[in-house]
């Protein structure tokens, strides 16, 4: 029973690997910093339909950051991801030469895991740019965190696209 509760499966029937939680002290200072700008990112987030808010901070191969956070409404065909809208400010702005990290902050509940469509997105920016993206969630008082790698968060790399080719460079 205890492998089971270190997996989650996702809606669409994805299966993740489900990290520990750690305390602040078990983080690097540079991501406490990018958690701090997830959280602040939290601030803007709108979601009118359910009480879930999420921030998110993407820190590029080139240690840019750019934060997210959800848009969700009523009236609203199409919500926006926090890690969509990070990701999007990123793109837009001509820096994404890959992804180093990302923190995402949730509230009420937390840390979570990254959706699946956003994992899947933020694994795919990672094998093309061969960076071994590092995930950090926290919940928003800041006091418990989880972290993991992107290419550890995946038990099955066969995706709906294809398997993915995961050859990472060492860390950076």
């Amino acid at each position: 029973m205890a492998m089971a509760e270190n997996f989650v499966r996702t809606k669409s029937g994805l299966v993740l690997r489900r990290p520990p939680i750690v305390s602040h002290d078990e983080l690097t200072h540079s991501q406490i910093e990018l958690a701090k700008a997830a959280h602040l990112a939290l601030r803007n987030a709108h979601n009118s339909v359910e009480d879930i808010r999420v921030g998110a901070a993407i820190k590029t191969a080139d240690d840019r950051v750019f934060i997210g956070a959800n848009l969700r409404g009523s009236g609203i065909s199409r919500h926006m991801h926090a890690e969509e809208s990070a990701l999007a400010a990123a793109e837009m702005s001509g820096f994404m030469d890959g992804i180093r990290a990302v923190a995402v902050v949730s509230a009420p509940y937390g840390p979570k895991l990254p959706c699946d469509t956003c994992s899947k997105m933020l694994l795919i920016r990672a094998n093309e740019s061969g960076i071994d993206t590092v995930i950090i969630t926290s919940n928003v008082e800041m006091s418990r965190f989880s972290i993991l790698k992107i290419t550890d968060m995946f038990v099955n790399r066969n995706l709906p696209h294809g398997e993915l080719d995961i050859d990472m460079k060492p860390d950076v």
